[in-house]
Formats: C-alpha cells, sequence, structure tokens
C-alpha cells in the first residue's frame, strides 16, 4: 500500500499557473532538442530563466532538472535511481491509461500506480523501486524531473515545514 514514504504532491509559494505555464511553453518549444542521456533517457535540461526560477523555487539544493520524454512502446525497466535520492516530478502530458507508472513492494513484488496528475507537482522516493512504461503506440509521454540528492524524508519534512505539501488547487 503507498503511502507518504512513496510519495507526496506539492506546491509550492509562488504563482503555480505561471511557473506551471512557463514549463510547458520551454519544453514545447525544445521538442526538437531532446537527447539521450548517459542513462539511456531522452531528456532536455532546464537552464536560463526558468532554470533559475526552479532553482530559487526548490527549498532544497537541485541535482539535474529537465523533462524527459517517453515515446510511444517505451520501457524503463524496474530500478532504484543511482544517484538521486528524491526528484520533484510533474506530468505535462495528458493522462492516459497506456502510462504505466507504478512502485514495486520489494517484500510482495505487488505494483502500485504512481497518481500522476497533469501539472501538479509530486515529490518521488526514488529509492524505492519503481519503473516507467509507455505502452501508448502513438503518444509520447513528457515528464519533469527535478533531482535532490538528500533522502526523501528530510526533504519531505522540509516542505511540510514549508507548507508545501498538498495540491495546488487549479
Amino acid at each position: 500500500m503507498l503511502d507518504s514514504s512513496y510519495f507526496s504532491y506539492v506546491k509550492f509559494n509562488v504563482d503555480m499557473p505561471s511557473l506551471v505555464s512557463e514549463i510547458n511553453e520551454y519544453v514545447q518549444y525544445r521538442l526538437k532538442k531532446f537527447y539521450v542521456s548517459h542513462n539511456k533517457l531522452c531528456r532536455i535540461d532546464f537552464d536560463g530563466e526558468l532554470g533559475d526560477k526552479i532553482i530559487k523555487t526548490m527549498p532544497f539544493e537541485i541535482f539535474g532538472m529537465g523533462c524527459y520524454l517517453n515515446p510511444p512502446m517505451w520501457n524503463y525497466p524496474i530500478h532504484k535511481d543511482d544517484e538521486r535520492a528524491c526528484t520533484v516530478n510533474m506530468l505535462l502530458s495528458d493522462e492516459n491509461p497506456d502510462f504505466e507508472v507504478n512502485f514495486i513492494d520489494s517484500n510482495t513484488e505487488e505494483r502500485y500506480p504512481i497518481p500522476y496528475i497533469k501539472n501538479q507537482f509530486l515529490l518521488f522516493n526514488t529509492e524505492k523501486l519503481h519503473y516507467v512504461k509507455n505502452n501508448s503506440k502513438k503518444i509520447s509521454r513528457l515528464c519533469v524531473s527535478i533531482g535532490c540528492l538528500s533522502k526523501y524524508d528530510d526533504v519531505r519534512k522540509l516542505l511540510e515545514g514549508n507548507g508545501n505539501i498538498g495540491l495546488y488547487p487549479y
């Protein structure tokens, strides 16, 4: 069963609609500039004014920030992240039942869907087993990922103390 040790929705003390809009525009403008990273993921990095804004918004030291593009019929197998301890992610694509993103219980091997909501930030514990599959034959999945080396529990406590846990009420 998923609990807050796996993920938490987060909101920030900034103009959230403006930030989400800037991120979406940045990604759409750079769709042809995605590259394959060292871990074989298709991504772009956030830099410039948007990168500076994200750095100022996140109350932790960032370890890589950008957007992943998961093309149709793409699979990233079960894993725990090697370097990042947690991430703040946000689905940019419309929610789609063909996007299979799950945590795996390491004891029971039970799968728990990660409840992404378009344009809502989610603190994600990357030290838990998880995987990502795009089973769509036509639609790519776009997901923001802002990495952090600090432990998930420490970041969650910090965010909770700042009043940042919860969904943003669009």
